[in-house]
C-alpha cells in the first residue's frame, strides 16, 4: 500500500505538470476526462483537488469542478474495496453533482449532471439488489429489495430529464446529412450518412453524434430503471413486476428497431431478450439472443477484438442459463464448456466469468457423485475455474471465493504445487480439455520449467503452450513462442503446425494494429509466410500461411492481390478447395461493393468481370469439395457454405432454377437436423430456398420452408418479414387463376378454373392464418395480411387485424417521433386512413350500407385528399344502387368525378382503372333498369377506350374482367 501510495503521489505530480501544458493549449479538463474515460476515478479525484489549488484557473474551468468532482467519484466507486466505501463514494459524488445544479441549474453541462445523479442513484438500486439476493434473512432481504426499489424510482426522473436535455440538444444542432446506402458487416444493408466536406460540416456532425449517443444511453438507462426495478418483486405473479418488465420491453425495443445495427442497439437487443425470459417467454428470448449472437465473428481462432466481447459474452450467458433452467443440464454443460474453450480471449467480460462459473458449479456437481482420481480430477478442474474468477473484481467475484473455500481440500495440486513434467502435462491436458486455456497454459509454462529427459515432449509441451495462450487471448506471446518453434525446433514434429500458428497469431495482430502499426505487423506477418512457405512448400500448413496472406490482402481491400496470393496454393493440396473458395467470396465481395454504388460511378464492366471470377472459383472450389466428401456422411460446413453462396448469387442474377438444385440438400440438412435456434447461416438457407421455390412455382416446397422458418424461427420481425412472402406470390397467383376463371368459355373449363380458384384461395388463407396471431409484425405487414383476408371475404379476420392495428397505433400516436417502432411518423397516418377506410368496406360486405356511409362520409370530411376512402364511398354507392337502384346517380356521378380527378395524372394508378371499370358497369346497370341507350353507348366508349390506351391496366386480373365486361356489353347490344 505505501508503494501504491508512492506510486500514486509521482503520477499526481506529473498529471499537476502535465496540466500546466493542458492549460496553455486550453484543454484544462480533456486529461481528467481521460482519466474517468479509462475508469482511474481516485486518481481523477486527486487530479480535481489538484487543480481546485490552482490559483489561476479560468472561470469557466472553476464553476464546472463540483461536476466533474461528482463525476470522478462516481467512477471511483466501482474501485471500491467493498460495498460500504462504494456506497459512501456515491454519496459524496451525489452530494457535488446536487451542488452543481443548485448553483449551475441553466448551465450546458446541467444535463451530464443530471445522467450522472440517475446513475448513482441506479447503481444503489444494483448495489442493494446484490446484496438482498446474497442474504439468507428474508426480512432483511425485503428491506433492502424495497430501499432498491426506491433508489431505483429516485433514477427514473434523472434519466428522464437527460433523455429531454439530450433530445433537446439535437433539435438546436443541425438535421442530420443525407443518407446513402452501404454494404453493412454480415452483408446487412443499413443507411450511413454522407461524409460531411467542410469544416464546419464535420464539427456539426461529430457533436450531434456524440449527443445522440449520449441521448441513446440515457434512453437505455430509463429502460434499464424498469428492468432492475421488476428485480425487486420476490414474486413472479406479481402484477407490478410484469408492468415493469413490460414497460421495459417496450423501451428496448424501441431503441433496437431505431438502431438495430449500432452497438446500442444490440445492448438492447440484449435486454430486451432478458426480459422477455424473466416475463416468462423463454423461446423469444432465445430468439432474440440468437439475432444478437448472429452479429459476433466466428469463433476458435485467434483474432482481433471487436470491442463486443462483453455483449455477446453477456448474451451467451442469459442463453446458457435459460438452457440450464429448462432442465437440459447435460446439453448445457456441454455448449458452455465449448464457449469457454472457444472465447478465451473474452475471459475478462463479466459474461465469460458467469459462464465459467456455471460451469465450475456443474463440475462441482458431478465430482460430488464420482470417487477416487476422478473425483480429485474433476474437483481440480473446478477449483482452478474458480481461482481465475476470483481474480477478477465483479459480481461473480465473491462466489467464486466462497466455493474455493468450501471445496478446497477435494481438489488436487495447483500450477504452483506442479512437482512433475508429466503431472503439469497431464494437468495442462485436462484443462485444456474444458477450454480453461489460461489454466492450460499456466500448468503447461510449470511442466517446460521442469522439463524431461525427451526433449522432443517439451518442445511438443511448448507448442501446446502457445496454442493455450492463442486460446486465451494472449496474441503476441502465442505468435512470439510459435514462431521460435518453428524456426529453432524446425526438424521437430510440432514445427509445421507450429509454423501456421504463427502466421494465424500474426494475421490477428495485423488485423488489429492500430494505422501506425500496420506496416510493421503486415511485414511480421508476410516474414512468417514466407519462412513457412520456404520451409514447407508442398505441406497443409504452408499453404493455410498462403490463404492467411491472402486474408490479409482482402483486409487491405486488395481483392486481385488476395485472389492472386488464393491462386498459388498447390491445386493438389487439400486446402485447395478452401482456397478457391476465399478467392470467390472476395470477388463476390467485390461485385457487391460496386453494386452499392450509384449508376454514374457504378462499373458495369469491373461488375460483370468480378461476377464472372466469383462464380468461375466457387464453382470449381464447390466441385473440388464434392469430390473429397464422404458418402453417406453428414454434409461439411464449408461445402454447405459454398453452395449457399452460390445459391445466393444465382438468386441475385434471377436464375432460381439454378439455385433450387443447391439449396434443396441445405433444406433436408436442416429438416434432418431439427435445430432448436434459427442461426444465421440456416436463416439465409431457408430465406435463399423459400424465394427460389417461389419464383420457379414450387409452392409445395416453398410451403414446406415457410413452416420451418416460422417452426424455428418464432416470432421476430426478420423471420415475420420472410414469412409473408409466400402469402404475396401466392396471392399473384391467385390473381391469374381469377383472371383465367373470369375468361373461360361456360363448361368444364369453367368448373376447371373456378377450381384452382377456390383451391388457391384456401392455400393463401391457411398461409395468412400462419402469420397473422405473430405480434412482431410491422404496420405495412399487418395492412397487407388484413387486405388479404378482406380480399378473400374473411371478413371477422380482417376485421380483427384491422382493429388490432388501430389499437396499437392508437397506443403510439403521442409518443415522440424517435420512440415509435410501429406507427411509422410520415407514412403512419396515411396507412391508418387506409386501414379505417378497409374497416367501412367490411361493413359495405355486410350490405350495411347506412351505416357504412356515415362512417366514410366522416373518414372524408378527416382526409379530403385521401384516395382510398372516395373510392371507398363509391363501392358503397355502387353496391347500394344494386338493392335500391336510387342510388345510382349518385354512384355514375362520384365514379365519373373521380375519374375526372385521376385522368389529370401522368402516371394513373391501379385505382384509376377500377373507376373506370366500375363506372362502366354502373352504366350498364343503368341501362338495364331504364334501356337508355345512351348510358349502354358510353359504358362501351369507357371500357374499349381505356383498353385500347393502356392494354395491360393494372394487370391480368384487371383485364379479364374489362373484357368480360365489354362482351356483356355487346350481348346488351344484340352483338
Amino acid at each position: 500500500m505505501k508503494l501504491l501510495r508512492t506510486l500514486t503521489t509521482v503520477f499526481v505530480a506529473a498529471l499537476a505538470a502535465l496540466s500546466a501544458l493542458a492549460y496553455a493549449e486550453e484543454r484544462h479538463l480533456d486529461f481528467l476526462r481521460r482519466l474517468q474515460e479509462e475508469g482511474y476515478g481516485e486518481l481523477a479525484v486527486e487530479y480535481v483537488e489538484q487543480l481546485e489549488k490552482t490559483p489561476d484557473l479560468p472561470d469557466d474551468v472553476r464553476e464546472v469542478l463540483e461536476l466533474e468532482a461528482g463525476n470522478s467519484l462516481r467512477v471511483a466507486a466501482d474501485e471500491a474495496a467493498n460495498s460500504e466505501i462504494a456506497d459512501q463514494r456515491l454519496a459524496d459524488s451525489q452530494a457535488h453533482l446536487d451542488k452543481f445544479l443548485q448553483e449551475h441549474a441553466d448551465h450546458p453541462a446541467a444535463v451530464e449532471a443530471q445522467n450522472a445523479l440517475g446513475d448513482i442513484a441506479s447503481l444503489r438500486g444494483q448495489l442493494l439488489i446484490r446484496q438482498a439476493r446474497t442474504s439468507s434473512d428474508k426480512k432483511k432481504q425485503e428491506e433492502q429489495y424495497k430501499k432498491a426499489r426506491a433508489a431505483l424510482e429516485q433514477a427514473r426522473p434523472w434519466f428522464a430529464k437527460s433523455v429531454e436535455g439530450y433530445q433537446a440538444r439535437l433539435r438546436q444542432l443541425a438535421p442530420a446529412p443525407a443518407t446513402k446506402k452501404t454494404a453493412a458487416p454480415k452483408g446487412a444493408v443499413q443507411k450511413q450518412p454522407r461524409r460531411p466536406t467542410t469544416r464546419g460540416q464535420r464539427e456539426t456532425a461529430a457533436e450531434r453524434e456524440e449527443n445522440e449517443a449520449f441521448w441513446l444511453e440515457a434512453r437505455l438507462k430509463l429502460a434499464l430503471v424498469d428492468y432492475y426495478t421488476a428485480q425487486t418483486y420476490t414474486a413472479p405473479t406479481d402484477a407490478a413486476r410484469k408492468a415493469v418488465l413490460q414497460e421495459a420491453a417496450k423501451g428496448f425495443d424501441s431503441i433496437y428497431q431505431q438502431y438495430r445495427t449500432t452497438e446500442v442497439g444490440l445492448y438492447s437487443h440484449m435486454w430486451h431478450g432478458k426480459t422477455e425470459d424473466d416475463l416468462g417467454n423463454a423461446q423469444t428470448a432465445l430468439d432474440i439472443y440468437d439475432e444478437v449472437l448472429a452479429n459476433a465473428p466466428d469463433t476458435g481462432q485467434p483474432r482481433a477484438l471487436t470491442g463486443l466481447e462483453p455483449l455477446f459474452a453477456q448474451v451467451e450467458l442469459f442463453r446458457l442459463t435459460i438452457l440450464k433452467a429448462t432442465g437440459k443440464t447435460g446439453e448445457f454443460v456441454n455448449e458452455a464448456s465449448e464457449w469457454v474453450r472457444l472465447n478465451a480471449a473474452s475471459r475478462r467480460t463479466p459474461g465469460y466469468q458467469g459462464i465459467a462459473l456455471e460451469v465450475a458449479k456443474a463440475q462441482i456437481e458431478q465430482a460430488q457423485r464420482l470417487s477416487g482420481e476422478d473425483r480429485r480430477r474433476t474437483f481440480t478442474l473446478a477449483l482452478r475455474a474458480l481461482t481465475e474468477i476470483s481474480k477478477l473484481r465483479g459480481e461473480y467475484q465473491q462466489e467464486a471465493f466462497v466455493l474455493r473455500r468450501k471445496y478446497q481440500q477435494e481438489g488436487g495440486a495447483l500450477a504452483s504445487d506442479i512437482a512433475s513434467f508429466d503431472e503439469g502435462l497431464s494437468l495442462g491436458d485436462s484443462a485444456a480439455s474444458v477450454g480453461d486455456w489460461p489454466a492450460a497454459a499456466s500448468a503447461y509454462q510449470k511442466a517446460i520449467e521442469l522439463g524431461d529427459k525427451d526433449a522432443q515432449r517439451v518442445v511438443a509441451t511448448r507448442y501446446r503452450l502457445a496454442h493455450a495462450l492463442a486460446l486465451a487471448g494472449k496474441v503476441t506471446e502465442a505468435a512470439d513462442l510459435a514462431d521460435q518453434i518453428a524456426r529453432k525446433d524446425a526438424a521437430s514434429s510440432v514445427a509445421p503446425a507450429a509454423g501456421a500458428l504463427a502466421v494465424s497469431g500474426a494475421l490477428a495482430l495485423y488485423a488489429a494494429a492500430p494505422d501506425d502499426q500496420k506496416q510493421a505487423a503486415l511485414d511480421r506477418l508476410i516474414a512468417s509466410a514466407d519462412y513457412v512457405t520456404g520451409r514447407w512448400p508442398n505441406r497443409p500448413e504452408a499453404d493455410d500461411a498462403r490463404i492467411a496472406l491472402g486474408q490479409s490482402h482482402v483486409v487491405r481491400g486488395d481483392v486481385a492481390g488476395a485472389i492472386d496470393v488464393f491462386e498459388k496454393v498447390n491445386p493438389k493440396s487439400e486446402r485447395y478447395p478452401l482456397a478457391l473458395f476465399y478467392a470467390g467470396r472476395a470477388c463476390w465481395g467485390a461485385y457487391l461493393a460496386e453494386k452499392q454504388n450509384s449508376d454514374a460511378s457504378r462499373d458495369a464492366n469491373r461488375m460483370g468481370e468480378l461476377r464472372g471470377k466469383a462464380e468461375q472459383r466457387l464453382t470449381a472450389s464447390l466441385e473440388a469439395q464434392r469430390r473429397e466428401a464422404k458418402p453417406n456422411e453428414p454434409l461439411p460446413r464449408q461445402l454447405g457454405e459454398t453452395q449457399l453462396l452460390l445459391a445466393e448469387m444465382a438468386l441475385e442474377h434471377g436464375d432460381a432454377a439454378a439455385a433450387v438444385p443447391l439449396l434443396e440438400p441445405l433444406v433436408q440438412f436442416v429438416q434432418a437436423s431439427k435445430p432448436q435456434t434459427l442461426d444465421l447461416a440456416t436463416f439465409r438457407t431457408l430465406v435463399a430456398a423459400l424465394r427460389a421455390y417461389v419464383a420457379t412455382g414450387d409452392l409445395a416446397k416453398a410451403t414446406a420452408v415457410q413452416a420451418l422458418v416460422a417452426e424455428i424461427g418464432g416470432d421476430t420481425p426478420q423471420v415475420n418479414s420472410v414469412l409473408l412472402e409466400l402469402p404475396r406470390a401466392v396471392e399473384n397467383q391467385l390473381k391469374a387463376a381469377q383472371a383465367e376463371a373470369t375468361s373461360a368459355a361456360e363448361g368444364s373449363a369453367t368448373e376447371a378454373a373456378q377450381a384452382r380458384v377456390q383451391q388457391t384461395q384456401a392455400t393463401l388463407a391457411g398461409l395468412l392464418d400462419q402469420v397473422a396471431g405473430h405480434q412482431q409484425h410491422s404496420l405495412a405487414a399487418m395492412v397487407y395480411i388484413g387486405d388479404a383476408y378482406a380480399r378473400l371475404g374473411l371478413n371477422d379476420k380482417a376485421r380483427q387485424v384491422y382493429q388490432s392495428i388501430l389499437a396499437r397505433a392508437e397506443n403510439e400516436k403521442n409518443q415522440p417521433e424517435t420512440e415509435r417502432h410501429f406507427l411509422p411518423a410520415r407514412s403512419g397516418p396515411a396507412a391508418i386512413t387506409r386501414v379505417r377506410a378497409q374497416v367501412v368496406g367490411l361493413l359495405r360486405q355486410e350490405a350495411n350500407y347506412q351505416e357504412a356511409m356515415e362512417q366514410v362520409t366522416t373518414l372524408i370530411s378527416e382526409n379530403p385528399r385521401a384516395l382510398e376512402p372516395l373510392m371507398e364511398k363509391g363501392r358503397i354507392l355502387q353496391a347500394w344502387a344494386e338493392s335500391e337502384p336510387k342510388h345510382s346517380d349518385a354512384a355514375v356521378a362520384h365514379w365519373s368525378k373521380l375519374r375526372t380527378l385521376l385522368a389529370a395524372m401522368q402516371k394513373k394508378p391501379p385505382e384509376y382503372y377500377e373507376v373506370v371499370y366500375n363506372l362502366a358497369a354502373c352504366l350498364l346497370a343503368q341501362y338495364k333498369q331504364s334501356r337508355d341507350a345512351s348510358k349502354l353507348q358510353q359504358a362501351e366508349q369507357l371500357v374499349k377506350a381505356t383498353l385500347v390506351l393502356s392494354p395491360n391496366l393494372s394487370g391480368p386480373d384487371m383485364v379479364a374482367r374489362y373484357k368480360a365486361l365489354a362482351e356483356e356489353v355487346a350481348r346488351a347490344q344484340g352483338r
